[in-house]
Formats: C-alpha cells, sequence, structure tokens
C-alpha cells in the first residue's frame, strides 16, 4: 500500500509530464519521452567506476554467527545471509504470538555486537566493524539491565530484580555472591560496563516517527565522531534498534495503524540507506492472529499485516516457539521468510533457555555453546572421579581379604607392589 506522500508525488509527477505533451502539442513537436521522463523523475546512474568497485571489495559484513558470550545467532543465519549483515539492511522480528521471545532474542545479538566492539576496540589487527548500537526500547533501562546481567551470569534476570526476595524460590543459597559477582561486571574493566560504552539505550519519550530519526541521527552524529577520532581507519557501522517499532509510531487521528507503521518503515528505510547504519526491529504481534485457533507463521500476517513494513525489510524473521521441556529449555524455529540475499522458507532452529539469562542457543552440530560443554566436561570428570572412587574402594575391600587369607593383621603394610596392581586393575 503507497503512503500518501508517495500517492501525492506519483500525482505530481504524472500532472508535469501531462503538462510537458500539451506543451509539445501546442508547439508541433514530438515528446520526447525519455528526455521529459529523465527531468520528471529522480534517476539513479549506475556505476561503472574501478574505485566503487575495490571500495565494495574493501567492505566487511557485519556477522552474527560468533559473538562473545555465546551471543551469536550461528552460522547457519550467516550462510544464509550471505555472510552477515550489510551497512542499509533493516531486520524484521515478528512472532505469531506474544511472549515468543522477540525482545530477548533481539537484546541478546545487540549485547553480543556492543560486547564485541568492546573487546576488538583497543586490537590493531581486528578486522570485524566497531557496532555501536543505539536502542529504543519501551522497556525500561533497569529491566534490560537485569537482563544482560542474567545473560552474563547464566542466571535468570529476576533473581537481580527481586534481590533478597529471591531466596525464597531459588534453591542457589548464594544469592549474595551472584550480586558480587554482577558488581564485578559493572565495574570498570568488566564486562557489562565495556558493552554498556557500546550500546545507549534510550525510551523514544515524546519523539516519534521521522521527529524521533532525526533525534537519532544527531546524537548518533556526534558519537560516531568520537569512534572515529579514537579509532582512525576502523570500519564503522552503526545499529538502530527499534522494540518494537509500533511504539515509535506518530499518532494521526486521521490515518490507521497499517499507515503509520508503513510510512515508518520507509522513512527508517531511507534512513539507514542514507547514512549506511544497520536497523533492527521487533514487530508488535498481530493480535487478531493471536487469538486465531492456528496463529500464522508468514510474515505478511504476523508484520501486522502491512506488506509496506514487509516490503521494506530486507531480512523478515518469524520467531515460533516449541512446546517448553521440564529443564526450562524451549525449542524455538527461527523462520526466514524474506531474505534479498539468500533462500527463504528456512526454519533455523534454536533453543531458548529460559533459566539461563533467556538465552538463545543455535541448535546446531557444528555450534557448541561453550558454557553447555564446559558443564559437560564437568559433569563427565565427576562420574569419572565417582567411579574411581567406587573401584578403589573395592580394590581396598579385596586387599583387606588378601590380607586375611594370609594370616596378616590390620598394622601389617601392604606390599608396594601389591597395592599398585590392585588399582591399576580398578582404573581399567
Amino acid at each position: 500500500m503507497s503512503t500518501p506522500a508517495e500517492r501525492a508525488e506519483a500525482t505530481r509527477l504524472a500532472i508535469a509530464l501531462d503538462d510537458r505533451r500539451e506543451a509539445a502539442e501546442a508547439e508541433g513537436r514530438d515528446l520526447d519521452y525519455e528526455a521529459d521522463m529523465a527531468s520528471s523523475l529522480p534517476m539513479a546512474e549506475r556505476s561503472c567506476s574501478e574505485a566503487a568497485l575495490r571500495a565494495r571489495q574493501a567492505l566487511r559484513l557485519v556477522s552474527l554467527a560468533d559473538l562473545p558470550e555465546g551471543c551469536g545467532w550461528g552460522e547457519q543465519m550467516d550462510e544464509l545471509t550471505g555472510g552477515g549483515l550489510a551497512p542499509g539492511d533493516v531486520v524484521g522480528i515478528g512472532a505469531p504470538a506474544t511472549g515468543a521471545g522477540k525482545t530477548a532474542l533481539l537484546a541478546q545479538v545487540l549485547d553480543g555486537l556492543a560486547h564485541r566492539s568492546a573487546l576488538t576496540a583497543d586490537d590493531p589487527e581486528a578486522t570485524a566493524p566497531v557496532t555501536p548500537v543505539m536502542l529504543i526500547s519501551e522497556m525500561d533501562a533497569a529491566d534490560l539491565e537485569c537482563r544482560t546481567l542474567g545473560r552474563l551470569l547464566s542466571t535468570p534476570g529476576t533473581m537481580f530484580t527481586a534481590g533478597e526476595s529471591a531466596k525464597r524460590w531459588n534453591d542457589w543459597g548464594t544469592v549474595a555472591t551472584k550480586f558480587d559477582a554482577a558488581a564485578a561486571l559493572m565495574a570498570p574493566g568488566g564486562a557489562y560496563s565495556r558493552l554498556c560504552r557500546w550500546q545507549h539505550t534510550m525510551r523514544a519519550g515524546t519523539l516519534a516517527g521521522p521527529t524521533l530519526l532525526n533525534a537519532i541521527e544527531e546524537h548518533g552524529e556526534q558519537w560516531i565522531a568520537r569512534i572515529r577520532r579514537d579509532l582512525p581507519g576502523r570500519q564503522i557501522v552503526p545499529v538502530l534498534a527499534l522494540d518494537p517499532i509500533n511504539s515509535v509510531l506518530p499518532v494521526d487521528e486521521g490515518r490507521s495503524e497499517v499507515e503509520t507503521l508503513g510510512e515508518m518503515s520507509a522513512a527508517l528505510d531511507a534512513f539507514v540507506e542514507r547514512l549506511g547504519w544497520i536497523a533492527l526491529m521487533t514487530v508488535e504481534t498481530n493480535k487478531a492472529s493471536a487469538r486465531a485457533d492456528e496463529a500464522p507463521t508468514n510474515a505478511a500476517a504476523v508484520y501486522r499485516s502491512t506488506m509496506q513494513l514487509l516490503h521494506r525489510c530486507d531480512l523478515a524473521l518469524v520467531l515460533v516457539p516449541g512446546e517448553a521441556e521440564p529443564d526450562g529449555v524451549r525449542p524455538v524455529s527461527l523462520i526466514v521468510d524474506k531474505n534479498r540475499r539468500g533462500r527463504t522458507g528456512v526454519a533455523v532452529p534454536f533453543r531458548w533457555h529460559t533459566r539461563r539469562g533467556l538465552r538463545f542457543v543455535p541448535d546446531d552440530p557444528t555450534i557448541v555453546d561453550a558454557q553447555e560443554r564446559e558443564r559437560a566436561e564437568r559433569k563427565t570428570r565427576g562420574e569419572r572421579l565417582r567411579a574411581l572412587a567406587e573401584r578403589l574402594a573395592v580394590a581396598g575391600e579385596e586387599l583387606t581379604e588378601r590380607r586375611l587369607e594370609r594370616g596378616l593383621h590390620k598394622e601389617v603394610e601392604i606390599p608396594r607392589r601389591d597395592l599398585v596392581t590392585a588399582v591399576t586393575h580398578a582404573i581399567e
């Protein structure tokens, strides 16, 4: 659906062309459509410059695969997008029902992008673009902070919102220890402190629509100028996140939400294209779809039924949760419904660890979550030690029986050779 501004512009161009046709007829000449169209329509020439080609060759995409603290979306997502996100990309995240985890999934990758920038900013050999993040969220900043701390510590973020009350239902007995660990992360040089230097979180307040984008651009220009001064020659790709885009729509009683969504998405697309930023946005669940017996999983229905919004997305994702498992892990599928640079209709599997800081882990055999692996290794080592202790206990009983068979008393020393043989046999 075209916006009123687009319809007005089309009408203006049609009238201008019609005026030229009438003028040509009055002068007794044929209308030069090519010349008149070129003067009426904004034409974009294709570049034949090798310099422009070489500049694109030096471009590095923003990979979302392997971000610090397990915040990445996995190699499969990078493969589907041709290596990552490019400046000017618009990414949408929708879901067929509320509570699917859109905000958690978005916040996780934003934390990862900011953390990677913090870790590589001082590395002269780093090649990944630095990605300063600006998040406009309807959530309170304190709640977002608790979620990030929970993700970093693999702990439910609700612990940090509940404080001492968390002891009532959590069987850790170490709530104070978790708060001490969080304080260490927030101290100068800590992971959370470094992350916050590269992620600015704001609430839109009274600003909305293009006015909000103008304010973001002004703030972003000042921030990026400081980064360029500190990191000369480094590729900078700012990331703007709207959670959700519906919360920053201008109020206009004369237009529907679908119309304002379409206009805001068009303005956002033009914004990132002009400045070379990347935009990520969540889209509020279509309430009518959520109430249906079978909620749709296609983006056209999920994205508030506005094709204009979907048209502006370079990558449109639909998050579909599965049934929760007893251990607090929930399988989810991230369906690639639209993709300008790769395949569509692909369901990328994740495991959503709701008791470990709302962390999404790619359910991919080639991607192993580091904390899961460490936990599995500790469990394996513990099982081996317990088995060894049991075998040693059996070996000790066997030695005692052999001593008694020889008529030896307890104070008699067992020959070292017999002990080594018994222990070796137990281990084998």
